[in-house]
């Protein structure tokens, strides 16, 4: 009966996504609009992250500007090196360029399936519905490159898996499309696998190299220096942030008070992950957590942190709840059920009714509870997004025209982007209730990070009591 409903949900999935990328349009898919523009600009041999040109492109594209608003400037912040694959795709016209990237998700997406079905030793269809909300229906409708961090992140735990620790380390490389997200998961592979460095130093040669091809050497320090912070505050009040700077910032912190906050919780949940990720690899006998649970790490707390980047941790998730029947895997499989309850439902009606089902299923494929308790937690999961759906105004949404104040053409893309977050939400009180959908988010995130913790500190207690047990062959 599950294996039926699980066909008949995915031929389903197929058919929407199939659908819906021959009827989009450039409005509503805003990340791939915005990337392709900067390709444009950097063959132009512009500023791409810079307001103009950038936003000259983007309101061809989609007339009437980001969710109908004329004026604003959608950022790509990207790292140079990752921004030159669409300088190639902008060779192309805008609709066939989308179909490639498209299909490159698509394809990305697939091999993780495969990936981690090997891992973590699941069931396809299990792997698949884990992956379903925010890897598919959140990060391909608006051409996120994160189906491709997440596909990397999974085959270099399988070359892990297998020996191939020269290939983990070139497949991990591709990780730092997202530099946030990457940086955890190379440091941990360079720090614990020697055999992977060279690859992980030619990957960043060739990042490099990338880099001062495609833009001057000025434009790639204004992205460090400049883009990153100057984009991390730009979006501190977005309701469609999980990071812990968003948090405190809707709580009542003030801006720089969040930032700092969400920067220490970066370092601290970065040296948790050096800390535990080698150990709890070495005693579940899973090398692939050296990558996968730094790259699931770097998603919780931080200073930015999209609800679809929390797709970043679905492999370790996976990875632990394929584990022997242990309180590590009940703990994994958890993770996976709470990590597929979008908070992101106070924006999408549709989805809630999707998350039901998904997570009654793999509620049943990980933990096999009875029948019953299934069937409870896709009602819970219902009734409470239905209750949550609605709670944020999206006020751009209501009125056509509107329009906010272009920005100086040299002004960073994000003076214009901040803008356009600060006049969707001018206030906090209001917000607070809005918390209560990513609840289920951080809550997988934490018990994903306690399973690693148990797994490698029980593991460490086990060894040791083992040891001591042995007789002292000096002793009397």
């Amino acid at each position: 009966m599950i294996r039926r409903v699980l066909l008949a949900l995915v031929a389903g999935i197929v058919v929407a996504v199939l659908l819906e990328m021959v009827t989009v349009t450039p409005r509503s898919i805003i990340d791939f609009t915005a990337f392709y523009c900067a390709g444009q600009v950097i063959r132009d041999q512009g500023d791409p992250y810079r307001a103009q040109p950038l936003g000259a492109c983007e309101a061809k594209l989609g007339s009437e500007g980001i969710y109908g608003v004329r004026g604003v400037v959608m950022p790509a912040p990207l790292p140079p090196y990752a921004l030159a694959p669409f300088a190639a795709l902008a060779s192309l016209p805008y609709g066939r360029a989308l179909v490639i990237w498209r299909l490159l998700l698509l394809a990305a997406i697939t091999a993780t399936i495969v990936a981690l079905r090997k891992v973590a030793k699941l069931s396809w269809p299990t792997v698949a519905l884990a992956l379903l909300i925010i890897d598919v229906l959140m990060n391909i409708p608006p051409g996120q490159p994160m189906p491709i961090v997440v596909a990397a992140t999974a085959i270099g735990a399988w070359a892990l898996t297998r020996g191939s620790d020269r290939l983990a380390g070139a497949v991990t490389c591709l990780t730092m499309v997202e530099p946030h997200i990457g940086l955890p998961a190379c440091l941990s592979l360079y720090l614990y696998r020697p055999a992977a460095r060279a690859s992980l130093l030619w990957g960043s040669m060739i990042a490099a190299a990338l880099s001062v091809i495609v833009m001057p050497a000025s434009a790639n320090i204004e992205y460090l220096t400049k883009v990153l912070p100057h984009h991390a505050a730009s979006e501190i009040p977005w309701f469609l942030q999980v990071s812990l700077t968003h948090v405190l910032y809707v709580l009542g912190a003030s801006d720089q008070a969040s930032l700092a906050a969400g920067s220490v919780s970066y370092v601290a949940m970065l040296s948790f992950a050096m800390l535990t990720a080698p150990r709890a690899a070495t005693s579940l006998g899973v090398p692939g957590l050296l990558i996968a649970l730094p790259a699931a790490a770097a998603v919780l707390g931080g200073t930015f942190i999209h609800l679809t980047q929390v797709a970043a941790a679905i492999p370790a998730a996976l990875i632990l709840a394929g584990r022997e029947e242990t309180s590590i895997s009940r703990l994994g499989g958890a993770a996976c059920v709470l990590l597929v309850l979008p908070g992101l439902w106070v924006g999408i009606p549709g989805i809630v009714f999707i998350a039901a089902g998904v997570a009654a299923l793999l509620t049943a494929l990980l933990l096999r509870p009875p029948r019953v308790v299934s069937t409870a937690i896709a009602i819970a999961v219902l009734a409470g997004g239905l209750a949550l759906h609605g709670l944020h105004p999206i006020k751009t949404e209501a009125g056509r025209g509107l329009a906010v104040t272009p920005a100086r053409a040299s002004a960073l893309a994000e003076d214009s982007w901040g803008r356009f977050v600060r006049a969707e939400d001018p206030g906090i009180p209001e917000h607070r209730l809005e918390l209560l959908a990513a609840v289920p988010t951080w809550a997988g995130l934490g018990l994903l990070c306690g399973a690693a913790a148990l797994g490698a500190f029980a593991g460490v207690r086990g060894k040791a009591k083992a040891e001591a047990a042995i007789p002292d062959p000096c002793g009397g």
